[in-house]
């Protein structure tokens, strides 16, 4: 356990980003690597003993800021640090005005058909990305104004989904998209 907390302590010394340290989610992250190759190595008796972690102690880390609009980022940012601008700059939510500013730009710049639906999509649902690009044909149900998303952030071992209500801007957008999709 002394070499694992050294590492610890070495680890989170060192330079992250934006001007701070390294913090204890990305060295938590480091030693479930080892844990998990360390198991791998136990299960195939090329290692003996059970993987040494208990009782680490690993720094403090600090809370984000409260999701915020982008005039209160913009506001707060005045006098922050670059580090502190940069999590302020990852809380903040766009509002329903800059939502259909943001689509409307999507709309009238996209080269391709398929930018604005994938962008209303997410702007209506929530879907991240790869859960939009894994959404098949079955998954809109148009009769029950549903939408089936597949997760794969909230469970490892099972296979998830939630389901979310077809805004009106969202079914005519995906009803239209699906004329001309091939």
């Amino acid at each position: 356990v002394s070499e694992l907390q050294g590492y610890v302590e070495k680890r989170s010394n060192d330079p992250g980003r934006n001007g701070r340290k390294v913090t204890p989610v990305t060295i938590k992250k480091a030693i479930v690597t080892l844990r998990t190759v360390w198991n791998w190595g136990r299960q195939h008796g090329l290692i003996s003993r059970p993987y040494p972690s208990k009782g680490l102690r690993y720094p403090k880390g600090t809370e984000k800021p409260p999701f915020m609009t982008f005039a209160e980022a913009e506001k707060r940012a005045k006098n922050a640090t670059p580090a502190e601008k940069a999590d302020l700059w990852e809380c903040v939510f766009l509002s329903l005005k800059e939502i259909e500013e943001v689509l409307s730009v999507v709309k009238e710049n996209a080269k391709h058909s398929f930018p604005y639906p994938m962008f209303v999509f997410a702007a209506h649902t929530g879907a991240r990305r790869s859960e939009i690009i894994r959404s098949q044909l079955t998954d809109l149900d148009f009769d029950r104004n549903l939408i089936t998303i597949h997760e794969r952030k909230k469970s490892h071992d099972n296979r998830t989904t939630r389901q979310v209500p077809m805004s009106s801007l969202l079914r005519e957008t995906l009803a239209n998209w699906l004329k001309v999709h091939p």
